[in-house]
């Protein structure tokens, strides 16, 4: 607020004139939806985000929640449902404009959205509050890869109908996978990456169940930009049958 008089003599006018000025602002709220059956507990996802105004970083002034720049959001919800977690920037000048890079996760595949619309790049100008507005939303889905299975005798022969209980690890605890039960022959199952346990339940007909638990671990790496999944097994699968003493 400015203020500007003038006095003049008694029989004059005296004038005074008041200017006041002031900056809109508004709230901006940034959510992480994770699309996630699989039970592999929370993880953390932390994000750089840059407010400019006219071109001039205004970042320290108005977010000042940061912890050396950047913020984290850890997705909590039900096992087998998505989860979400979000974090609301209060009192952002009305037309500057909030930036957002996720750290880069090659175990998810993120979209995003700006007020509701699909876009390529986290980019939101702050508009005057209504239902809808000033929102961005990162939707990571978790990538799953195609591991192939098979069930042979100790010749190599393929057995059908071996079945298996398949958990994960998570934590420190392996836990049912979502597919549970499954019955193994010769096939292939989409696995998101991480380490699994696989017991036999019950065995092809006329052969011994294998005594033993299979642990195995998917992962990905990156290869001249795409990612391949390698299965590691401890080589007892192979063997996985037994012929059962013919009867006397």
């Amino acid at each position: 607020e400015t203020i500007s008089s003038g006095i003049v003599s008694a029989d004059a006018t005296t004038t005074a004139t008041v200017t006041n000025s002031y900056t809109k602002l508004a709230n901006a709220t940034v959510t992480k939806v994770l699309i996630d059956e699989y039970p592999n507990g929370s993880e953390n996802f932390t994000f750089t985000p840059v407010l400019t105004e006219n071109g001039v970083d205004i970042t320290e002034q108005y977010l000042t929640d940061l912890t050396n720049g950047i913020f984290t959001l850890t997705p909590v919800g039900e096992e087998g449902e998505d989860k979400t977690a979000s974090i609301t920037f209060e009192n952002l000048p009305v037309g500057a404009v909030l930036s957002i890079t996720e750290t880069a996760d090659a175990k998810y595949t993120t979209t995003i959205k700006v007020n509701g619309t699909s876009v390529n790049a986290a980019s939101l100008t702050i508009a005057e509050p209504e239902d809808g507005t000033n929102t961005i939303e990162f939707t990571n889905t978790r990538n799953a890869y195609v591991v192939d299975f098979k069930k042979t005798d100790l010749d190599g022969e393929s057995l059908d109908n071996a079945q298996f209980t398949l958990k994960i690890l998570t934590g420190t605890t392996y836990v049912n996978y979502p597919e549970g039960s499954l019955t193994l022959g010769t096939g292939s199952l989409n696995l998101v990456p991480g380490d699994y346990e696989l017991t036999e339940n019950k065995s092809p007909d006329g052969y011994i169940i294998l005594s033993n638990t299979i642990r195995f671990t998917v992962s990905q790496e990156e290869t001249t930009g795409s990612l391949y999944a390698f299965l590691k097994f401890l080589n007892a699968f192979a063997a996985s049958g037994e012929l059962h003493p013919p009867p006397i």
